[in-house]
């Protein structure tokens, strides 16, 4: 509901701008959030689209203002309507190439689909080794972007940062 709040402590490891992904959902119109750290903004207002239910997640993208190293106190401010917020990942704009996620290298899987964050099927690959993804992956898409892999199998599905 608007004007509802969350804080929380947050150690910001490099100061600078910072990518980040929410997973949110709304089923109502004029749903939204703004970030800030030490009661300063540090995006604008974030609006969420209104989905088919309440239940049907969409995944946003945007990139903080400039960000101090440090201890920080980080608020998550409802700006409008509700809006349902699952998590909030941040990263590092200036890192290039593909960002893996942790365990990776344990898969066994080595046919994957791509697919955008709208749920786009964006191409596809085969891999004989964890050391060939991140060539596959470049290959495999045009924009940097957060994107999902998944086995042909269906039984892994990961996702993966690509800054170009």
């Amino acid at each position: 509901m608007e004007g509802e709040w969350l804080e929380y402590t947050v150690d910001v490891e490099k100061s600078g701008k910072q990518n980040f992904i929410a997973r949110v959902s709304s089923g109502v119109e004029n749903a939204s959030f703004q970030l800030f750290m030490d009661d300063q903004a540090i995006t604008d207002t974030i609006f969420v689209p209104k989905g088919e239910d309440w239940d049907t997640y969409t995944l946003l993208e945007g990139v903080t203002q400039d960000l101090s190293a440090g201890e920080h106190i980080f608020k998550i401010l409802i700006t409008g309507s509700f809006v349902n917020i699952d998590w909030i990942e941040f990263g590092d704009p200036s890192i290039s190439g593909v960002s893996l996620p942790q365990n990776f290298s344990k898969s066994k899987v080595k046919d994957f689909e791509v697919y955008d964050l709208h749920g786009k099927h964006v191409g596809s690959f085969s891999i004989e080794s964890n050391a060939e993804l991140k060539q596959k992956m470049e290959l495999s898409v045009q924009e940097s972007g957060v994107y999902f892999i998944k086995s042909q199998k269906g039984n892994l599905i990961k996702r993966i940062s690509i800054i170009k």
